[in-house]
């Protein structure tokens, strides 16, 4: 009865899982893939951290890229965020290259430039390695944005592969 009580406590503090579709069995599905032009996102069954499937963004030079899903939330919330990440031996994140989990909150006009939050960064070939990052929803926050995100720098490549991605909501006080 004990154990009950403390998991329906739980319960009302943290929503389940927020990401659809969080291992890109079903493809793009319910992703946004944004680039500047530098960089390609792609679904691949060659990575994968479990599953079938896995995203990549490929770096070429100086560029940026994502995949990202949105969100609702509440200002005064916990969105804690983590994903498997990895760069390849053969296709390593070189010469300034690095991949991320990144945590960014909007309102109704546009991004808030205040609470973004970016997990550790890797580079140069990473087996894979969960990243997470944490953050509180700031006022006039309405929606949050979690992305797996990489950029070059000028003259970098690489390859880096986001897999089984998992999004929390602990309700504010």
């Amino acid at each position: 009865m004990f154990l009950a009580i403390i998991a329906m406590s739980i319960c009302s503090v943290c929503y389940a899982n927020e990401m659809m579709n969080s291992g890109f069995e079903t493809d793009e599905e319910n992703w946004y893939n944004w680039n500047d032009q530098a960089t390609t996102g792609i679904i691949t069954t060659e990575y994968k951290y479990s599953g079938e499937k896995a995203a990549c963004r490929q770096i070429e030079g100086l560029g940026q890229g994502c995949y990202g899903q949105q969100i609702p939330v509440n200002p005064g919330e916990i969105v804690k965020a983590s994903a498997w990440v990895m760069s390849p031996d053969t296709k390593a994140l070189s010469s300034g290259a690095e991949a991320f989990v990144r945590l960014e909150f909007w309102g109704s006009a546009g991004p808030l430039s205040s609470g973004h939050k970016e997990s550790e960064h890797i580079r140069g070939a990473t087996a894979w390695k969960k990243l997470e990052v944490n953050g509180k929803v700031p006022a006039g926050a309405t929606e949050a944005r979690v992305l797996g995100y990489a950029r070059g720098a000028a003259g970098s490549a690489g390859e880096a592969c986001f897999d089984d991605f998992d999004v929390t909501i602990e309700k504010g006080n």
